[in-house]
């Protein structure tokens, strides 16, 4: 996984090597840049290995054709230029005016810091969600943002829990908890393979997240082919989420099943 960057539109967060945001679908330029040479490089090798491995009547055509592909090829790279040249200006981010980032860090890093190291999670949650709405913020730069946000999922997941326990109502759609839980899932897909979260950090997480599992296990009674085709999109997606549609399509299909 590359870094992870903010999406201007939604403000999820993904790997900035992708060419679309995997929420909303807005398009990240510079992953879309990636991609386009990526291809292009990949045709140029593909001319390369024809012209060694041909025959010479083979090299014969190629070299007659040559011309007129490289002329397709111009044309063709300096229309998706222009594409990404609107693109770019179209959703160019807002000037950043590092000065001001600089200040605001230093202003809310240090109570963000102590809040951490004092594992005051409710009330560092509570200022994330409060610094994340200011305008111009500079969140996602402080070292814990992943772990506080992903503990927002498993805190929010939880208490809907608790609702449904105490008044018989979830609180929002099935729809929305059955990806929210999915959510929660994907952290053991984070975790997996490198160490997202410190040990501390999992000690924490861990058992929310295993109540979430239960819950999840013994409320949609997936399939074993189900499972692992969500299981496959989840992981697609770094463990972020699941395809948003394949999972809207399966709570319709659950609650007529269920009604």
């Amino acid at each position: 996984m590359g870094k992870l960057i903010t999406c201007p539109n939604c403000g999820a967060e993904f790997d900035e090597e992708l060419k679309n945001c995997p929420y909303c679908g807005s398009t990240n330029i510079k992953g879309a840049e990636k991609e386009y040479f990526k291809r292009l490089e990949g045709v140029r090798q593909d001319m390369e290995d024809l012209h060694d491995d041909a025959g010479e009547a083979m090299r014969y055509e190629v070299k007659r054709q040559g011309k007129k592909l490289w002329i397709l090829f111009l044309v063709l790279g300096i229309f998706v230029l222009l594409i990404i040249g609107l693109i770019m200006w179209v959703d160019r981010p807002s000037t950043i005016d590092y000065k001001e980032s600089y200040a605001w860090k230093a202003e809310h890093f240090p109570e963000l810091d102590a809040l951490y190291e004092a594992e005051d999670y409710d009330a560092l949650m509570a200022k994330y969600y409060e610094l994340i709405a200011q305008k111009g913020n500079s969140m996602y730069e402080w070292e814990h943002c992943n772990f506080i946000s992903d503990y927002a999922s498993v805190y929010f997941v939880m208490d809907s829990l608790r609702m449904e326990k105490e008044s018989g109502s979830l609180g929002y759609s099935n729809s929305g908890l059955f990806t929210d839980e999915w959510m929660v899932k994907g952290l053991r897909v984070k975790n997996k393979d490198e160490h997202y979260y410190t040990d501390r950090e999992w000690e924490v997480l861990l058992p929310g997240i295993e109540v979430v599992e239960k819950d999840f296990d013994a409320r949609w009674h997936m399939s074993p082919e189900d499972y692992d085709r969500f299981y496959e999109s989840l992981v697609k997606y770094g463990g972020w989420s699941v395809d948003y549609e394949m999972a809207r399509d399966y709570i319709k299909k659950w609650e007529k099943e269920n009604q």
